[in-house]
């Protein structure tokens, strides 16, 4: 991690950075469109499954890809705010 989280001021930041992601970046057109790919590609890589698995099956391991890809989404997004503060610093 760029910048180093600490005790309960990291905690705080992640989860400033947490709901402005909900709040403000999630909501914008360009997320939204990004989500949709990231769907396609879900349905991409279940496709060769849906013979071989239930529909209930393929039902509960797309929630969890669509979990995780929703995680991995905002975590990119905390990272990049600290890698742009860190830029703003002057630290490496």
């Amino acid at each position: 991690m760029i910048i180093e989280d600490k005790g309960q001021k990291g905690e705080t930041m992640n989860n400033l950075l947490s709901e402005i992601y909900q709040v403000i970046i999630y909501q914008k057109e360009e997320a939204q469109m990004a989500e949709k790919r990231l769907e396609v590609e879900i349905e991409k890589l279940l496709h060769p499954y849906k013979e071989v698995w239930g529909e209930e099956d393929i039902g509960t391991i797309r929630e969890l890809m669509y979990a995780i890809q929703m995680k991995a989404v905002e975590e990119g997004f905390k990272q990049g705010v600290k890698f742009a503060v860190d830029l703003l610093r002057g630290k490496e």
